[in-house]
């Protein structure tokens, strides 16, 4: 087993022993197991997979940063959110909104690459609830 830490800057998320972890990376997603090589790495929106002898859990994480060695796994992201927080409904009309707001804008803009990134973030909101 090894230690994951999901943290936030609003505090501690998720921390247990786990026997493996799937984190989403800006290079692919990260499997890691017990006695990994150490590692650092950026991470994107997406869905994390926590493997507790068998069990899977998934909890949707923004960006941030994942830190591996051979005994623990820190994923210190933005935000995060267990599937068992997620409405349906909520998440779509949020994405449909978005999407409204980002039609038009310059690429260029500061003010649309946040408002993309959070559309990846509603987007894996929307995919792990399908994960219920």
């Amino acid at each position: 087993m090894i230690n994951l830490s999901i943290v936030t800057p609003g505090g501690l998320k998720f921390n247990d022993k786990v026997s493996k972890v799937t984190v989403p990376s800006v290079n692919g997603y990260l499997e890691a197991h017990p006695g990994h090589v150490p590692l650092m790495a950026c991470s994107k929106p997406g869905i994390v997979t926590i493997n507790i002898e068998g069990k899977e859990t998934y909890i949707v994480v923004d960006k941030g940063f994942i830190e591996i060695d051979s005994d623990n796994i820190n994923v210190l992201v933005e935000r995060s959110k267990f599937i068992e927080e997620l409405n349906l409904e909520e998440l779509e009309e949020k994405l449909k909104n978005l999407k409204e707001e980002i039609k038009g804008k310059n690429t260029y803009e500061s003010e649309y690459l946040l408002k993309e990134r959070q559309q990846k973030y509603l987007e894996s909101l929307i995919e792990a609830h399908s994960k219920k």
